[in-house]
């Protein structure tokens, strides 16, 4: 029922204009946030369950919950794996279907990448990030392999045409 280790790099075959701004990384966490910390979770999937999908980009404010918070809901949470839920707690908000790969930011840095939800229409139901921050010693070996500049603009390549799309 749930991926793991669900996150990939690109490695680009030609440099890209580093001039160009709109390519600038997301900043990475240096560390996990404190649980409860207010997040922003962005997506282009629909609107509701079962309904369109959205015309522009959606953020949505999220709170980071404790492993042991998200386990009562997704026993098969692992390490790897953050938990959000709504910040409105009466209201059945979260990410939707067509989310997944959304960016989840707290502190404006880049924490998740939305790996899994139960639809939007679940109060208080967790939803599932790939912790960039528990992949970091990765995505470091990778850098060090001579591919910094590369990776890190991939990186700031896809979040940008994620949100542009």
């Amino acid at each position: 029922m749930f991926n793991t280790n669900d996150i990939a790099l690109l490695k680009l075959k030609d440099p890209v204009n580093e001039n160009f701004q709109e390519t600038d990384p997301a900043p990475q966490a240096l560390s996990r946030p404190p649980y409860g910390s207010k997040c922003i979770v962005m997506g282009w999937g629909r609107k509701f369950a079962n309904g369109p999908l959205v015309s522009n980009l959606t953020m949505l404010e999220v709170q980071l919950i404790t492993p042991a918070q998200c386990r009562r809901f997704i026993p098969e949470m692992t390490d790897e794996m953050l938990c959000t839920v709504s910040r409105n707690n009466t209201l059945p908000v979260g990410p939707c279907p067509g989310d997944t790969g959304g960016p989840l930011f707290c502190n404006d840095a880049l924490i998740g990448i939305v790996s899994y939800t139960m639809g939007c229409s679940r109060v208080n139901f967790p939803t599932v990030y790939t912790s960039v921050f528990y992949h970091q010693l990765w995505i470091e070996d990778l850098l060090d392999r001579g591919g910094q500049q590369r990776i890190k603009l991939a990186i700031g390549m896809l979040i940008w045409s994620y949100m542009m799309t």
